[in-house]
């Protein structure tokens, strides 16, 4: 027991001296110190860093208007292109439907006349004579 109280007795008295204090006033004072500076420093480059990021932030919102931009444009470009395509397939089919009936009537027309034609024989044309060689004249 005895040596329990001195070794109290001698850790309170090295405790309480006047160079341990010092000693550890003066540690903490300087781990205080370059808390304080690295502190410091970190405002420094959170303020760098904040300014930073609102300039991202602003060609974020600008890039987003240039895309969105970009894609009414397409969608602006892509109807138009769209009802061009709609226009010439209206266009295409009633030229079909037009042609188609032009040749049913030409069928039409043809069977008539090959009827006529098988009714009533026609006599072949006459042979024309042929035309004379008219030599041309030469140039030079």
């Amino acid at each position: 027991m005895e040596s329990a109280l001195t070794y109290r007795m001698l850790w309170t008295q090295i405790l309480f001296d006047l160079p341990p204090l010092k000693a550890a006033v003066l540690a903490l004072s300087g781990a205080l110190l370059l808390i304080m500076v690295r502190i410091s420093f970190l405002l420094r480059t959170h303020g760098r860093l904040s300014l930073q990021s609102q300039a991202l932030q602003q060609r974020i919102v600008a890039q987003h208007g240039d895309v969105l931009t970009a894609r009414q444009d397409a969608n602006a470009w892509r109807g138009q292109v769209q009802r061009m395509m709609d226009a010439f397939r209206a266009d295409f089919s009633q030229r079909m439907e037009a042609a188609g009936q032009r040749s049913q009537v030409l069928g039409d027309l043809e069977d008539s006349f090959n009827k006529a034609a098988e009714a009533e024989p026609v006599a072949p044309p006459a042979k024309e004579a042929p035309t004379p060689f008219i030599p041309l004249p030469s140039i030079s």
